[in-house]
Parts: structure tokens; sequence; C-alpha cells
């Protein structure tokens, strides 16, 4: 599972190699699509 700090980090690499405007707009967003994959429903793995 990639971390969010580590996210954060790979996006200042790329903001720094292509341009653009550091920093993150929505920090609970990005939490969340991060943790996505990782849901569940019901307790089951994988969703169905």
């Amino acid at each position: 599972m990639i971390l969010v700090e580590e996210v954060i980090n790979i996006h200042d690499i790329l903001i720094d190699r292509f341009g653009g405007i550091h920093g993150i707009r929505d920090y609970n967003a990005l939490e969340s699509a991060i943790n996505r994959p990782f849901m569940t429903f019901d307790q089951q793995w994988p969703p169905t």
C-alpha cells in the first residue's frame, strides 16, 4: 500500500521536473482516493 506522504513526494518531484503548482488542494480527497482500492463491502474481500 502506498502512503499519502509517498504520493505527495512523487507529486513534488513531478512538479519540479515538468512544472506546475506545488501543494495539495484537498488532502482528504487524496487520502480517500489512495485507500479506495482497499475498501471492502460487508467485510468481504475482494469487493463484488
